[in-house]
């Protein structure tokens, strides 16, 4: 898992979103489940990239897995909704 989140990290940090969900599905296919660091970095991409209702979406699923929110978490959608106020 270390490694897939990695990979997803390296991708969010370039703005590559299909190869994030590539490699997410990839990971999935394999056996992996997401952890809340996966979830954090999939929610760092979405929030940079203005996908508000995608970032919503994912923490619902998040919630759905019993990974809660954590502090990371909660940093992401604030820091999202201080610089746009569609948030």
């Amino acid at each position: 898992l270390p490694f897939y989140n990695c990979v997803i990290d390296a991708y969010v940090r370039c703005g590559c979103g299909s190869e994030v969900f590539s490699v997410l599905e990839d990971m999935r296919r394999e056996g992996f489940e997401a952890n809340i660091r996966t979830y954090n970095t999939v929610l760092k991409y979405f929030t940079r990239t203005g996908q508000k209702h995608k970032a919503l979406s994912l923490l619902d699923e998040m919630l759905a897995f019993n990974i809660l929110p954590n502090e990371v978490t909660r940093n992401l959608l604030v820091s999202a909704r201080a610089n746009n106020s569609e948030w």
